[in-house]
């Protein structure tokens, strides 16, 4: 996926780095990220704030069988910790907040609404803890 219209201001200061802000244009859609790296923490500790306007899912997301033109537009707001020595240790370690909306039409067919301990798992990777997700999309079946 391309990347357009990179800018970041960064600055180097007593082993932290932090981009702030860190701007970019994908999928038809701004992100703005603040993040920051903290070497005095051992291991590293990870910070990223980062929102997201105007996503088209159609960039995002290459077609599927179960999904042959997701459609919408997605907006978000991501924050989140983690300590770690790679991006992966960051990731997975990485707890916080999530929040997302798809505005537009979804199409009917979409996995929109996977099973629920699916979503358990996906919450738990992000909130390292069992929590209760929903999804706001109407189901097929709930129309």
């Amino acid at each position: 996926m391309p990347i357009e219209d990179l800018s970041a201001h960064w600055v180097l200061d007593n082993n932290v780095l932090r981009f702030e802000p860190l701007k970019f244009r994908m999928a038809h859609g701004d992100v703005t990220a603040n993040i920051s790296l903290d070497a005095n923490q051992k291991p590293v500790l990870g910070k990223a704030n980062v929102e997201m306007a105007g996503l088209n899912l159609r960039e995002l997301f290459p077609p599927t069988e179960k999904m042959k033109k997701p459609l919408g537009t997605l907006f978000g707001r991501v924050d989140v910790a983690g300590h770690g020595t790679s991006v992966a240790d960051l990731l997975g370690t990485a707890d916080g907040r999530l929040a997302m909306l798809i505005n537009g039409a979804l199409s009917a067919t979409c996995c929109w609404k996977p099973p629920a301990s699916t979503w358990r798992k996906r919450c738990a990777y992000w909130r390292r803890k069992t929590s209760t997700c929903s999804c706001a999309a109407p189901s097929s079946t709930s129309r």
